[in-house]
């Protein structure tokens, strides 16, 4: 997990403010559908709480916005805990960007909240890719 402080122009406008972002070079298991994006442990305090939720791989809603076309595009998903691994991904997530084939990079940002994020997954050569690289 990094400050937003470099990355903040990939997420931030007039009505969004990142606090905090995550970004993850997706592997070729990462998707968007129900298996998701896995999520190391570094990065778990990024998301809502799964303790107390009281049943089998426990999963709480967050709201994920996609930068498409310009815009932002709000998007139901989930963070969710696989006991059977153990391990913890989100999933439900925005199939265009994320299931693109080739390197990938993704990055989520909170504005502090834990239930509201955005979200882009950038190809070498986009713009903003080398800030995501750290380059």
């Amino acid at each position: 997990m990094t400050s937003s402080t470099d990355l903040g122009l990939l997420f931030d406008d007039e009505s969004w403010t990142s606090a905090s972002v995550f970004v993850k070079a997706l592997t070729k298991n990462d998707d968007s559908g129900r298996h998701g994006i896995l999520v190391p442990r570094e990065a778990y305090p990024l998301f809502p709480a799964l303790e107390g939720v009281g049943e089998e791989n426990p999963s709480r809603s967050i709201t994920v916005s996609w930068n498409t076309s310009g815009g932002w595009l709000e998007m139901p998903s989930y963070f969710r805990q696989y006991d059977r691994y153990p391990e913890r991904r989100l999933t439900s997530l925005e199939p265009t960007t994320v299931n693109r084939s080739g390197d990938r990079m993704f990055a989520i940002a909170s504005s502090g909240g834990k239930e509201v994020f955005r979200a882009i997954v950038l190809l070498p050569g986009e713009l903003g890719y080398n800030a995501l690289i750290g380059a």
